[in-house]
């Protein structure tokens, strides 16, 4: 996944990525931002929602297909839990998902390469131990 969305963005294509600002366990929220550097070189727009814990999987393109629904991008997910997914084609629904999609990210802050660079010791060290863990998150 992370493959596909960095040659998206190096092909020009926006790609823009909501996390959550506390998520519901530790290696995954640590785990989750050992990856934003790689990310942010290759253009990829990262954000943290602020206003609670954003749970939801959305994936939006050209405001004219969706899918929305509980599967995670992990191994787990995809080949033991059984988590579902909805597709949306040129359905009214899809612009609702668009306008809260919009909404979530005016209650986001936007992460750059600067403000990530400046995080301390402390979140390096937290991510460096969760990223060991990732493949099996």
């Amino acid at each position: 996944m992370r493959t596909a969305l960095a040659m998206a963005s190096m092909r020009g294509i926006e790609v823009r990525l909501i996390v959550p600002e506390v998520s519901d366990g530790f290696l995954t929220q640590y785990g989750t931002r050992s990856y934003f550097s790689e990310l942010l070189d290759y253009g990829v727009e990262i954000y943290m929602y602020r206003k609670g814990f954003l749970h939801q999987k959305i994936m939006i393109v050209d405001d004219d297909l969706a899918t929305i629904g509980t599967a995670n991008m992990d191994m787990r997910s995809l080949n033991l839990n059984f988590e579902v997914n909805m597709f949306l084609f040129q359905s009214k629904t899809v612009h609702d998902l668009v306008a809260a999609y919009q909404n979530d990210l005016n209650d986001s802050v936007s992460v750059t390469k600067d403000s990530y660079s400046k995080r301390g010791l402390k979140h390096r060290t937290k991510e460096s131990f969760a990223r060991l863990f990732s493949p099996v998150l």
